[in-house]
C-alpha cells in the first residue's frame, strides 16, 4: 500500500482546488448555468462588483447570472487567467482561494471591453468541492482616482445587508464589531501565515502573509472612524474549521468611503484568525474607466 506524506497530500489537494476553480471559470465562459449550480452549495453567498450585486442562495445566484448573461448573449466571455493561490484547512474539507485575471467581452473575434477582476472565495467539500461564498471586485487604478470618484458622487454605497449570522459565527461577528470600535486592535485579527491574502480596492493593494497584517496596521493607525453599515452575513463551514463573513464597512476621515468587505476566517488551536480579507468600493461596469 502506498504511503503519502502530509506535504504530498497538501500538494494534491492544492491541485484539486485549482482544478475546481478552473471548472467554475469554464462554466462562466460557456454561460453554463446548470454546471454553475452544481458547483455551488445550496446556500451560497456571492458579492459582486456593483452596489446591488448580492446573491443569497443558489436560486438567486443563478437568476442573477442569467440576467448578466442575458446582457451579453450575443458576445463571448473569455477569462485570461493570471494566478490562483490556495489555502487549505488541516481538515482537508475546506479551502480558500484568491485569483486575479482579466475578463474580455468579445464579439466577432474583436475585444469590445476588458476588465481586471479579483475574486476570493471559500470552498467546502462533502462528496465534491463546492463554492460556499465568494466576492469578485474590480480594482481601481489608484487611491487618488478613488478619492476623485467619491468626491464626484460616482461611487455608490453597496446595498446594506440584513443581519444573518449563524449562531456559531456570532463570536466572530462580535470580534469584528469590537475591532471597528477600537481600530488599533484590528490587525490582531489577521493571520500572518503564507496562505493569508489581504486584498484592497486599488490595483497595487494585494498583500500576502504578514504583509497584509502590516498594511492593515498602517490603516488602523490613521485618524479614521470605522463603522459597520447594515448587517453582517456569516456562517461556519461544515468542518467547523473555517468561516466566511460579508458586510459593509464605512471608513470616515473628512469624507466617508463605503467599502464592501468579505472575510474568510480559520480556526487554529481554538483561535480564529482572518486568512482572507477582501475589500473594494462598488463599481458599475458601464462606468468603469
Amino acid at each position: 500500500m502506498a504511503h503519502f506524506s502530509q506535504n504530498q497530500v497538501l500538494q494534491s489537494l492544492n491541485v484539486t482546488i485549482k482544478a475546481v476553480v478552473h471548472e467554475f471559470y469554464a462554466a462562466i465562459e460557456h454561460k453554463d448555468l446548470q454546471r454553475i449550480g452544481e458547483l455551488v452549495v445550496a446556500d451560497v453567498f456571492v458579492f459582486g462588483a456593483a452596489a446591488d450585486a448580492v446573491s443569497v442562495g443558489r436560486n438567486q445566484f443563478i437568476a442573477d447570472l442569467r440576467n448578466q448573461f442575458g446582457r451579453v448573449k450575443d458576445k463571448e466571455l473569455r477569462l485570461q487567467l493570471s494566478e490562483i493561490r490556495v489555502g487549505l484547512c488541516d481538515s482537508g474539507r475546506s479551502a480558500w482561494f484568491f485569483d486575479r485575471f482579466v475578463i474580455e467581452i468579445v464579439r466577432d473575434q474583436e475585444i469590445m471591453y476588458s476588465y481586471p477582476i479579483r475574486i476570493t472565495g471559500l470552498l467546502v467539500r462533502d462528496q465534491d468541492w463546492r463554492l460556499a461564498a465568494a466576492y469578485w471586485s474590480i480594482p481601481l487604478r489608484s487611491n487618488e482616482y478613488q478619492y476623485s470618484l467619491i468626491v464626484g458622487g460616482k461611487i455608490q454605497a453597496g446595498v446594506a445587508l440584513a443581519n444573518r449570522v449563524a449562531p456559531a459565527a456570532q463570536p466572530l461577528a462580535q470580534s469584528l464589531l469590537k475591532a471597528m470600535a477600537q481600530p488599533p486592535s484590528l490587525p490582531e485579527l489577521y493571520a500572518t501565515r503564507e496562505d493569508a491574502f489581504t486584498i484592497g480596492s486599488t490595483i497595487d493593494e494585494v498583500f500576502f502573509a504578514a504583509d497584509g497584517k502590516n498594511w492593515v496596521q498602517e490603516i488602523a493607525q490613521l485618524p479614521l472612524q470605522f463603522a459597520v453599515r447594515g448587517g453582517i452575513h456569516s456562517a461556519i463551514a461544515p468542518d467547523g474549521c473555517t468561516a466566511w463573513m460579508a458586510t459593509h464597512i464605512d471608513l470616515t476621515g473628512g469624507i466617508t468611503m463605503p467599502y464592501r468587505f468579505f472575510f474568510v476566517w480559520l480556526r487554529e488551536q481554538d483561535r480564529w484568525k482572518i486568512v482572507v480579507s477582501h475589500d473594494a468600493v462598488s463599481t458599475d461596469l458601464s462606468n468603469y474607466d
